[in-house]
């Protein structure tokens, strides 16, 4: 179980992509006015939107280097949940202990009354 972690902590993480600034773009956001394009909006600078794009990918790497395999985990739930057999069952399990000391205490009874008699 501590393996898979300490294998997971070995990995680098992929690296951050430098985003470089595009010529001729705006130096900073900019409102789009409604009454010139029929439609509002922002306008940012394309460097913005790569970096955004170049985080976005980031973010994927770090999830596909580090994503946890839950299969198995998944597994021992659905076990988890089923009933056990029915001779695995608590109150089964005491009976059969009841049954046994009592099968046992009455072979010791029967060894001590035949040993006491010769």
């Amino acid at each position: 179980m501590i393996a898979p972690l300490l294998l997971g902590l070995s990995l680098e993480p992929p690296t951050f992509p430098e985003v470089e600034p595009v010529e001729g773009e705006c130096l900073y956001a900019v409102e789009v006015d409604p009454e010139i394009q029929g439609c509002s909006g922002l306008l940012i600078p394309t460097s913005y939107a790569a970096e955004l794009l170049a985080w976005k990918k980031y973010g994927e790497g770090l999830a596909e280097l580090y994503k946890v395999d839950t299969t198995v985990l998944e597994m021992r739930i659905e076990a988890l949940e089923e009933p056990p057999p029915w001779h695995e069952r608590p109150e089964v399990r005491r009976w059969l202990g009841r049954a046994e000391g009592l099968v046992l205490g009455a072979a010791v009874g029967a060894v001590a009354v035949y040993a006491a008699s010769k």
